[in-house]
């Protein structure tokens, strides 16, 4: 226990000095989360190892490379897709729908074919993908500002957020006024 708390921080310090790795990594798990359900939803059956093992690959390098020019998408992404996941194993681990092993055989390049996976694990793997929308929304729509939204709804599912609008605290429109420049009011 110690040992593992011990590399936790060692690893937490790395990833917070070397924020480009924390990224990379974030982007290497999207894309392996992502390969894992393109490989649950059908085409994992069909693959041989050696295929498998390359479409991992090639995803985790394509999420790794989009990071270089989309940061935070990629990291909204990775987050909502990671949550989802990991609430669909939870879920799993209690209601027992199979979809932890089916993943589990995903990892190992052993996928069952699509008439092999129970209905439940479907259901499952809805789930993550409505899961993972729905966090993608979340963090990227914009907080209104007191009862009013701050952005028009279409622009609250833009993929780089929302669109930044000035604050209308008081104590803005204070340094707003102090400095001389025009106060607005919502």
């Amino acid at each position: 226990m110690v040992v593992i708390v011990v590399l936790g921080a060692i690893g937490g310090f790395l990833l917070h000095r070397f924020a480009l790795i924390g990224c990379l990594s974030l982007g290497a798990l999207l894309g392996f989360l992502g390969s894992n359900l393109v490989f649950i939803s059908g085409i994992g059956g069909f693959l041989q190892q050696a295929a498998h093992i390359t479409v991992v690959v090639v995803c985790i390098l394509a999420a790794c490379g989009f990071i270089f020019f989309y940061e935070s998408l990629v990291i909204v992404l990775s987050t909502a897709v990671t949550g989802a996941y990991a609430i669909a194993i939870g879920l799993d681990i209690f209601a027992k729908t199979g979809f932890l092993e089916v993943t589990h055989l995903s990892f190992q390049a052993k996928t069952p074919r699509v008439e092999q996976i129970p209905g439940p694990s479907w259901a499952m793997m809805a789930g993550v993908i409505v899961l993972a929308v729905l966090g993608w929304a979340m963090q990227t729509r914009p907080s209104p500002s007191g009862s009013i939204p701050s952005a028009k709804p279409f622009v609250w599912f833009w993929p780089w957020g929302g669109i930044p609008v000035q604050s209308t605290t008081w104590l803005n429109q204070q340094i707003r006024a102090s400095k001389g420049l025009e106060v607005t009011s919502v």
